[in-house]
């Protein structure tokens, strides 16, 4: 008992500490003065394309994220999508594109400033009636939003500081249509952390990548690739690499009952 109470005490800490920082991100966002140049050879770089990049327009200077989870998300018109970890709402934006004035496209952010300023963005570029952001903890949404209604789930980066990640595996699991996909882009160690050293908060929060396959297959996805292919990041002390999880279902293989799949990459 003492043991499950330390673990629920030290999840809520970081969540704290995730939810303040991102909360200061939120409050300082702005669009004056960014270096777009910047932003579109970033965006460029971990494989945006130049109308996704055209689109975010002004908005791609708050980017945050470690990938693309729209490369492997393959969202369609009129699909509904969840961006989880939304953040300041970039994604989201690029995701509005896609579906079209059929679709829609929900946020959900643990950060309050954050999703204000999400929300203040989606009305001031005129897609407030596909677009709307939900502050929760990405992994307990609960009631906010209803089982199986969503087509398609992205993220990027959010995962990288969820303290919990089968929770949040599970509600993305929980709030897909039979069929759906999940795309995922996160951080994760290769190894486990070395015993008696002080690791900074977000490289104790990253998640081993021997524990994601097995995770995800027990709560019912299939189709698990793991794509190493844009590993961007690269940590030599203690090695560490980027990694995106895409979960795609294959209705052809499952003719029976459909479940989300996943491929991880």
């Amino acid at each position: 008992y003492e043991e499950v109470v330390d673990t629920l005490d030290e999840e809520d800490n970081i969540r704290q500490e995730t939810q303040a920082a991102y909360d200061k991100v939120g409050t300082t966002a702005r669009l004056e003065g960014g270096d777009m140049k910047k932003a579109h050879d970033i965006l460029t770089s971990l494989n945006y394309t130049s109308d996704e990049i055209a689109f975010a327009g002004v908005d791609a200077v708050n980017y945050q994220g470690v990938g693309c989870p729209h490369r492997h998300a393959d969202i369609q018109p009129g699909e509904s999508i969840l961006d989880m970890g939304s953040g300041l709402g970039v994604d989201s934006l690029i995701a509005t594109e896609a579906v079209g004035l059929q679709g829609r496209v929900v946020g959900v952010d643990l950060s309050s400033a954050c999703v204000g300023h999400a929300h203040s963005r989606a009305l001031e570029r005129g897609v407030d009636n596909i677009l709307s952001f939900v502050q929760s903890p990405i992994e307990s949404i609960g009631s906010e939003l209803d089982d199986e209604c969503f087509d398609a789930v992205i993220s990027n980066g959010a995962f990288c500081l969820l303290p919990n990640k089968k929770s949040g595996f599970a509600e993305c699991h929980r709030l897909l249509k039979r069929g759906g996909r999940i795309a995922i882009c996160t951080t994760v160690n290769k190894d486990k952390l070395e015993d008696g050293v002080e690791f900074p908060l977000c490289m104790q929060t990253f998640a081993r990548i021997d524990e994601i396959e097995p995770m995800l297959q027990e709560l019912g996805f299939v189709d698990i690739h793991i794509d190493f292919s844009d590993s961007l990041m690269v940590i030599p002390e203690p090695e560490q690499e980027a990694e995106e999880h895409s979960f795609d279902n294959d209705d052809d293989n499952e003719k029976e009952e459909d479940h989300p799949s996943a491929v991880a990459f």
